[in-house]
């Protein structure tokens, strides 16, 4: 009878230690999964600044670009060369 309870403890502790065991590498995999969702979550928050600072360099440029007078004098060169290619297409299909 002895010798049962003997067995009978040695079983419960495997088990015991079984369990132990698993606890541990359940907390290692929570813990890595935890330094992974912080590297995710601060990476998403740099996306996030970088396209805001993204987005207010493409507004100052675009004004910069509407409020420059070299614009409508770029437009009207191309205009100019425009209408001359198309002059020069009607003489070639003529």
């Amino acid at each position: 009878m002895a010798s049962d309870v003997g067995k009978d403890i040695k079983k419960i502790l495997e088990k015991v230690s079984g369990i132990e065991t698993s606890v541990k590498k359940i907390e290692s995999s929570l813990d890595k999964l935890e330094k992974r969702t912080k590297k995710l979550e601060e990476s998403q928050a740099t996306t996030k600044r970088d396209i805001e600072t993204l987005k207010g360099r493409l507004d100052n440029m675009e004004k910069k670009l509407s409020d420059s007078p070299a614009i409508p004098a770029v437009k009207l060169k191309l205009d100019e060369q425009l209408a001359q290619m198309e002059s020069l297409k009607k003489k070639q299909d003529e």
